[in-house]
């Protein structure tokens, strides 16, 4: 049957009444991450993190200190950049006495690993440490963990609003219906990732509009180009809800194998916490999860300036994920359990 770009606007169309239609759901979408906004940023007491990690160069560290983990780059200027990232807490140099630490201004674990550093390493000096407090582009934490909150709220939105309300609503019977219509299975897959996708980009820049104001984001890259990212990030994230969808009848069994998935992603996609100084093994599994690639140049947009083409990799991954889990949801698509 040949492809029908009217039965797909008028799919979207009933699905996004439906969804704004839900004042329950459509309040939680925009609400959700406001909420973990705030709280990050007023209530979440970064002040008690029990490891920090000191960035170094030249000679392997071996000293085992409690709460501290060394985390080794090739140079001075690799390891600035990675604490006005806050990839890490503090910078060490040992090539000089006394010794000298660099520091993020403001940022709280930066003061906490300094006063660890001082127990447990400095303290036999009479000088303890020259410290040099990095100024300029340093972003906060709720800077650095707010692309990953808003990708996450998106990828819950994209599985869920895709994955599970198809699985709802051949259970309900209503994919039967729609068999009988001219509609392809294709168009109806399709019309309901463009569906969730015009949700996540407004709720998002809705969002992002709000926090914004709360706490005014550093921001050196292009919005636009953040943007184009995340709509490539949605449209990956979707349609893996596209293989649930494709045979599964009962909501429950949906419900849990989208949770086993979404843990593991959510916990190596460095939303919460950055994955330096992790083993290489870990840091290969979390390249291949398309929640990373988001997360990860959405943040070297907006905090770094990178540009889009600089990200091509991050975006040709993001489009092969699409492309093949939309093939594949739509080649293995019933319409009924029959």
């Amino acid at each position: 049957m040949k492809f029908s770009i009217k039965r797909v606007i008028a799919v979207i169309k009933v699905r996004n009444r439906e969804f704004y239609r839900d004042f329950g759901a459509l309040g939680w979408v925009i609400l959700f991450p406001i909420i973990m906004v705030v709280t990050f940023g007023y209530i979440f007491d970064v002040d008690k993190g029990e490891m920090y990690k000191v960035g170094y160069w030249g000679e392997e560290k071996t000293q085992d200190i409690p709460h501290i983990q060394w985390v080794k780059y090739q140079n001075k200027e690799e390891a600035l950049k990675k604490l006005k990232l806050q990839r890490i807490d503090i910078a060490l140099s040992e090539e000089t006495r006394p010794l000298k630490l660099w520091s993020a201004k403001d940022s709280p674990k930066s003061k906490l690993a300094k006063k660890v550093l001082h127990l447990h390493l400095l303290g036999d000096h009479e000088q303890p440490y020259v410290e040099e407090v990095i100024t300029g582009n340093v972003i906060s934490y709720t800077e650095w963990v707010f692309p990953g909150i808003i990708n996450l709220n998106m990828m819950f939105m994209g599985l869920w609003g895709v994955g599970w309300v198809i699985v709802r609503q051949r259970k309900l019977g209503i994919l039967k219906r729609l068999k009988a219509s001219p509609l392809t299975a294709f168009e109806y897959l399709l019309a309901q990732i463009i569906s969730r996708l015009i949700v996540m980009v407004i709720s998002t820049i809705l969002v992002f509009t709000v926090a914004n104001l709360i706490f005014p984001f550093d921001i050196v890259g292009s919005l636009f180009d953040a943007l184009i990212l995340y709509i490539m990030g949605c449209l990956a994230l979707s349609s893996i809800g596209l293989i649930f969808a494709a045979r599964l009848t009962s909501e429950e069994l949906c419900n849990g194998l989208l949770n086993f998935i979404t843990y593991p992603l959510m916990f190596i996609s460095e939303i919460w916490f950055t994955l330096e100084g992790s083993s290489d093994f870990v840091k290969s599994i979390a390249w291949y999860s398309p929640l990373w690639q988001l997360t990860d140049g959405i943040r070297k947009i907006l905090y770094e300036g990178v540009s889009l083409f600089e990200l091509k990799t991050n975006l040709i991954f993001l489009l092969v994920t699409m492309l093949f889990f939309t093939f594949l949801g739509s080649f293995l698509f019933k319409w009924n359990n029959d």
